[in-house]
């Protein structure tokens, strides 16, 4: 499937990770003081310039025109800081993220993802700071567990769809944000990194994984769904670890933690879409914003079914005289094998999956929650 490239949403921003990973990779030497500890933060996270490589050159690789027509010289700049003023980008940005937990609120769970059925919602405004629970209890943890996926419709392709999960997150504690290792999706998986033979309908449960844990003031769960063609899970893997590391290490030399989890979420398509490879097919990228006080509520909810929805043929073919009747399909609910808290929907290419998690507590609550 063709990637359609479109222009990023903050160019200068974009325009920074790339210029990361070009120092990076070492295509070239930091100019200034601000590259310099913009390199250094980099490279403490645990990063491989081989990769930061590869997505550049996934990027040198769109034909230069596309490239000037759509990004001007910004990916060939040096790091500059953007023009618009710091304090009303932070404004706009905690806007934005305090819309999407509202509306996280309002649905019961994961709304801008697709929502999930039969998970119980409430409906309040947030606090104006990001932290509902200034006195939270450090020994509490909470875990995201990936626990599975269902398939409602496959790709347009040929034969059935090969599917593997890319999760990553980033959390704000203590003002600082923190960035997990991503995750590939299915891990340990006897008949290897992506699940074969998925079809409409169908799910696959597991191996349930741990996608982060921590106890923080805000966390952001990355969600990548891929269809597998010729390319290396392992290696797209790698690649939007890098991708987050790179946003999180630009955005924090510019904006304060909560404008930088915002800004990190609208990016981190337009980076993915520019700078993965192309051998395997993104079906999409979702992004789920959670407080602290919304992890609570799930560790002491049941989990739930998720309701799907079952297509039958119930007329169809031809009939005599010359005329002939439509196919005539009936829809009923049908219910899945995806327990879980909530859900990410995906749709791309024809195709429409659905990615569940849940949310444990430790310690766990009395007389509470419910663990597996």
């Amino acid at each position: 499937m063709a990637r359609t490239l479109s222009a990023p949403r903050n160019l200068g921003l974009f325009g920074g990770i790339i210029t990361a990973l070009r120092l990076l990779s070492g295509e070239r030497q930091p100019q200034n003081d601000e590259e310099r500890t913009l390199l250094q933060a980099l490279s403490a996270q645990d990063v491989n310039p081989d990769v930061a490589r590869r997505m550049v050159g996934t990027l040198d690789a769109v034909p230069a025109a596309e490239r000037l027509r759509l990004l001007g010289s910004i990916a060939n700049a040096p790091f500059i800081l953007p023009g618009t003023p710091i304090e009303n980008t932070e404004k706009r940005a905690r806007e934005r993220l305090h819309q999407r937990l509202r509306d996280h609120r309002r649905s019961g769970g994961a709304a801008h993802a697709g929502g999930a059925a039969g998970i119980p919602g409430t409906v309040g405004e947030l606090p104006t700071e990001t932290d509902p629970w200034p006195d939270r209890d450090p020994s509490v943890r909470y875990t995201i567990r990936y626990v599975g996926l269902f398939c409602q419709n496959e790709t347009d392709g040929p034969g059935s769809d090969e599917i593997y999960v890319l999760t990553s997150a980033i959390h704000i504690n203590d003002g600082q944000n923190v960035v997990t290792n991503a995750i590939r999706n299915p891990v340990n998986y006897p008949d290897g990194a992506y699940y074969g033979d998925v079809d409409r309908e169908e799910g696959r449960e597991g191996p349930v994984t741990a996608a982060w844990s921590g106890n923080p003031d805000t966390v952001s769960l990355v969600v990548v769904v891929m269809e597998h063609d010729q390319g290396d899970p392992d290696a797209y893997r790698d690649e939007i670890d890098l991708a987050v590391k790179a946003a999180i290490a630009v955005a924090t030399r510019l904006y304060p933690p909560a404008a930088v989890l915002a800004l990190v979420e609208e990016q981190i398509v337009d980076v993915i879409n520019w700078l993965f490879g192309t051998d395997d097919d993104i079906i999409s990228t979702e992004t789920v914003v959670l407080e602290r006080a919304q992890l609570e509520d799930y560790a002491r909810q049941s989990r739930a079914y998720y309701m799907g929805t079952k297509t039958e043929v119930v007329l169809g073919g031809g009939g005599g005289f010359g005329g002939g009747f439509g196919t005539i399909t009936t829809t009923s609910p049908l219910t899945t094998h995806l327990f879980q808290h909530f859900v990410t929907k995906h749709y791309g290419d024809g195709a429409e999956y659905v990615i569940g998690f849940d949310v444990l507590r430790d310690p766990p609550l009395e007389g509470g929650g419910v663990i597996l």
